[in-house]
């Protein structure tokens, strides 16, 4: 036997049992689940400007009268004011260029839809939400396994899975306004899709209708203190996806951020709908 064979056993055991140690403690790193501030963005608080923010205390020594400009509030004033606002922002966003590429079978049921400007016959007008019109959620409340957005106008809320779970069987069952959501991360953004949306619902208020296959991609995605929103529509109808305009919103830093109530009551349908409001020169475009 080599003379020098007993001290090269000892050494190749002690790094042998050194390597073993090492190995053991990297697994044990390895195998400890990384917390939610870890692996995915903080998206938890307020974004953007609410009610609470551009809200003053009443001056005690001053009467505020709420009205129209150019009328004296009366029923009359609203309703002059409510149908020409209507058609002139329905104008405005007609000369936008940004528009879902419609195929040509559906451009005569777009034109039915919307036929003088008026939005007589957009859900949003009878207090009806839908995706992907929400836009960006006022608060996000998030956990490991879902996420939930709050929404200050009218107080609407949407909780979304985040755990990896399929969509629900029984939600995509019944199509619905808010559709069912699931969710994932992709580094430091949040991906949502929504199916199951109601067809009576629009993509927006110029008649853009949908069918009911149609699936919504909501990518959130946070830099620094702004969370950035980018919306994509796939549906059947369209020549090709259709890309919405991106919003994006500041982490509210207010500590005595709070939503106020918000009650959606129709006012504008029966207005809208009544023959006298009707302007004859812009039917028919």
């Amino acid at each position: 036997m080599n003379k020098h064979g007993f001290p090269i056993k000892i050494a190749v055991f002690i790094f042998a049992a050194a390597l073993s140690s090492v190995v053991a403690q990297e697994s044990k790193v390895a195998a400890k689940p990384a917390s939610a501030s870890q692996a995915h963005p903080d998206l938890n608080g307020f974004w953007g400007r609410l009610t609470v923010d551009t809200q003053k205390l009443a001056d005690p020594k001053a009467n505020i009268v709420d009205g129209l400009d150019g009328g004296d509030g009366s029923g009359e004033a609203f309703s002059w004011w409510i149908t020409h606002f209507e058609t002139d922002a329905q104008i405005m966003r007609r000369a936008q260029r940004n528009r879902p590429a419609y195929k040509p079978e559906f451009w005569q049921k777009i034109r039915e839809k919307d036929w003088d400007f008026s939005r007589k016959y957009d859900p949003a007008n009878r207090c009806l939400p839908h995706v992907p019109r929400l836009g960006m959620p006022q608060k996000i409340i998030q956990s490991p396994k879902e996420v939930v957005f709050l929404y200050e106008n009218y107080n609407r809320f949407r909780i979304i899975p985040t755990d990896g779970r399929p969509h629900n069987p029984v939600r995509t069952e019944i199509p619905s306004w808010f559709g069912d959501s699931i969710g994932h991360y992709e580094g430091n953004t949040l991906v949502v899709e929504t199916v199951s949306l109601i067809d009576q619902s629009w993509l927006g208020g110029t008649g853009y209708i949908h069918s009911d296959d149609v699936k919504v991609i909501e990518r959130y995605r946070l830099e620094g203190d702004t969370l950035h929103l980018d919306t994509t529509v796939h549906d059947s109808m369209l020549m090709q996806p259709w890309e919405m305009d991106p919003v994006s919103a500041k982490k509210n830093p207010n500590p005595q951020a709070v939503f106020m109530e918000e009650v959606c009551e129709d006012r504008d349908s029966d207005l809208l709908l009544d023959p006298k409001n009707i302007d004859p020169t812009r039917q028919g475009h």
